[in-house]
């Protein structure tokens, strides 16, 4: 991986949005920093400001864990931005029938997961704010939760996923994601959003394993995947080090494409 803040990488950028790319985000560890509590997590005014900036000269998407409900909230007053939720699975397009069939699919899987959690002795003594319910996908968080438990219950949670054979279990920071294979992965709905937005070129930025579906799936000449976080297992070909660093990225992309006036960067970085 390279550093796309470097002068290699600002030169790549430069050749690449010259195509006037779809630029969708990854939420929580990307646009927001991680917090304990997560319905606390916003993405900062200097963000939502510079993302609302640039998804008016580019498409601009967003692609989260979260409900849509969730983050349609958490981006009220910016309509100009595409929202997808529950990890892709909730199109931003009522009318996608394929959309609607997955979702019906998906939500009876999670029922009848939940109903097998609700068997088991050990598991009943699970907290309610430890199992977030997305209706089309479930999310573990383990922050805070003692590790002896956070392993016993882990263990039981994957070994109903396995024996039902119906789910992806997908390890995040202190989380466990448990996604119906029926519901579409963030890599199908990004590359959804481009098509819709009829464009060539597309950049995504994310931070974690739901993300490398983006990576792997879009994979080409005409992606420009961003890893928030270095990392040697990702298919992310470039990374910036840490979330702080986003802000700095969105700021070279409204350059690019609204001119210099456009936002307070410059095209080389600060020494």
């Amino acid at each position: 991986m390279q550093d796309i803040l470097s002068p290699l990488g600002l030169n790549h950028i430069r050749s690449f949005f010259s195509h006037r790319p779809l630029v969708v985000f990854d939420f929580d560890g990307t646009l927001a920093s991680i917090s304990s509590n997560r319905d606390e997590v916003h993405a900062s005014d200097l963000t939502r400001a510079l993302v609302g900036r640039l998804s008016q000269w580019i498409p601009v998407g967003v692609v989260s864990g979260r409900r849509l409900s969730d983050l349609t909230e958490r981006f009220r007053g910016m309509d100009r931005v595409i929202l997808a939720g529950n990890h892709g699975g909730e199109s931003p397009d009522d009318s996608d029938d394929s959309y609607r069939q997955r979702a019906v699919l998906a939500a009876e899987d999670v029922k009848q997961f939940l109903g097998e959690l609700s068997k088991i002795e050990l598991l009943q003594a699970m907290p309610a704010h430890v199992i977030e319910n997305k209706r089309l996908s479930l999310t573990f968080h383990w922050r805070g939760v003692d590790p002896e438990l956070v392993r016993k219950w882990g263990q039981e949670v994957r070994r109903i996923a396995a024996e039902s054979g119906n789910f992806r279990m997908i390890p995040g920071i202190q989380s466990l994601s448990v996604i119906p294979r029926h519901l579409s992965d963030k890599g199908d709905a990004v590359l959804g959003l481009r098509d819709a937005a009829r464009r060539t070129h597309l950049v995504y930025l994310g931070d974690e394993e739901t993300d490398e579906d983006v990576f792997r799936k879009a994979a080409g000449e005409a992606f420009l995947g961003i890893r928030v976080g270095e990392s040697g297992s990702s298919a992310a070909d470039w990374y910036v080090s840490s979330q702080s660093e986003v802000d700095r990225v969105i700021e070279v992309f409204l350059a690019l494409v609204a001119g210099p006036t456009a936002s307070a960067v410059s095209m080389s970085r600060p020494a």
